[in-house]
């Protein structure tokens, strides 16, 4: 049995300053340290298990998979570059206001044309998370946390459970937000994927745990 978590990286600089950041490489924000230090501590205290944790290459991913393994003394960190966010091109690095003007005067994209026009597009996101996915589930059956970034979080998914791309919006809104994971569980024996979770964490105003947590990782 595989029990996977994904986590999308705590509060970034990028994010702070509403950039679009792509592949920018902004660190953590004090916040977003915090975000994950109590969500580590909270795992601790609840004994979760992890037998390895892959991540980003990216510093916000990076740094967010250390205090987690540092608070759990989990040794084992191992960088994927197909867990990296989308490319979006020429719109990266900017502004929100410049990036919700970006289409008011242009057709948006189909879910096979670049993003921001230099940029990924959806169906080259999909195809990569199908890789990220296909990779992770090639390593021996355990306890997996996957540290990474909200759009290819949601594209994996978004493969997992079967849903295309097709521009502009995707059918089934799986964004997590900043410092929040899913739990997924996966059975050799049956083939079926199990989400026993949905955007779980410490949340930016209160910095109380998690309130109703589940337990079945």
């Amino acid at each position: 049995m595989y029990k996977i978590v994904f986590l999308r990286h705590g509060e970034s600089e990028g994010v702070q300053k509403g950039l679009l950041q792509g592949h920018k490489d902004f660190p953590l924000t004090d916040i977003g340290r915090e975000q994950i230090a109590i969500l580590a501590r909270y795992w601790q205290k609840k004994s979760l298990s992890l037998g390895r944790i892959i991540t980003s290459p990216l510093k916000r991913c990076k740094e967010t998979a250390q205090i987690v393994a540092t608070q759990l003394n989990t040794a084992e960190i191992s960088e994927e570059p197909l867990w990296v966010e989308r490319n979006f091109g020429n719109g990266e690095g900017a502004d929100l206001q410049t990036i919700t003007e970006w289409y008011k005067s242009r057709p948006y994209p189909t879910a096979f044309e670049p993003i921001y026009d230099t940029g990924e597009s959806e169906w080259t996101v999909h195809m990569r998370a199908g890789k990220a996915v296909e990779k992770l589930m090639s390593l021996p059956e355990g306890n997996y946390l996957i540290v990474a970034h909200g759009n290819i979080i949601s594209a994996a998914l978004h493969v997992i459970f079967g849903i295309l791309p097709y521009g502009r919006s995707l059918p089934v809104e799986m964004a997590l937000t900043a410092g929040h994971y899913a739990k997924l569980i996966f059975s050799k024996d049956t083939g079926r994927w199990s989400l026993v979770s949905f955007n779980n964490g410490a949340f930016k105003n209160d910095w109380s745990p998690i309130p109703k947590p589940d337990s079945a990782l």
